[in-house]
């Protein structure tokens, strides 16, 4: 019987995050901008949820800061 390929699961904040990550290492955010969290769940089509989970990441790793009433 030929074996079939399985799924691989892959946690949608993780997803983000490899994105998020990327798109910051290509420049497509300047250096000082806001993150327009909003935006960001429009243009990917996924819910805030893993859009914060990528971001808070992102934070503790350094490539974004937050910064009070102001956002990231």
């Amino acid at each position: 019987m030929d074996q079939i390929a399985k799924i691989q699961r892959v946690n949608l904040g993780d997803q983000v995050y490899n994105i998020l990550k990327e798109m910051i290492a290509n420049y497509r955010f300047v250096p000082g901008s806001y993150l327009n969290i909003e935006k960001l769940t429009r243009d990917l089509g996924v819910s805030r949820t893993p859009v914060w989970d990528a971001i808070r990441k992102l934070e503790q790793e350094g490539f974004v800061r937050n910064e009070p009433k102001r956002g990231f």
